[in-house]
């Protein structure tokens, strides 16, 4: 689990990590997140 820190709402994001290059693959919303529940803005996975 991360945060986005592209606006003033702090999104909650999950990443994934590819574990042989250590990229990251893919964010998705964080459904745990208190304030925004699996959901993001579009500046968050842009």
């Amino acid at each position: 689990p991360t945060t986005c820190f592209n606006c003033e709402s702090a999104c909650g994001l999950t990443a994934y990590i590819d574990k042989a290059t250590m990229q990251v693959r893919k964010l998705e919303g964080n459904p745990y997140h208190p304030g925004s529940r699996g959901r993001n803005c579009a500046k968050g996975p842009a």
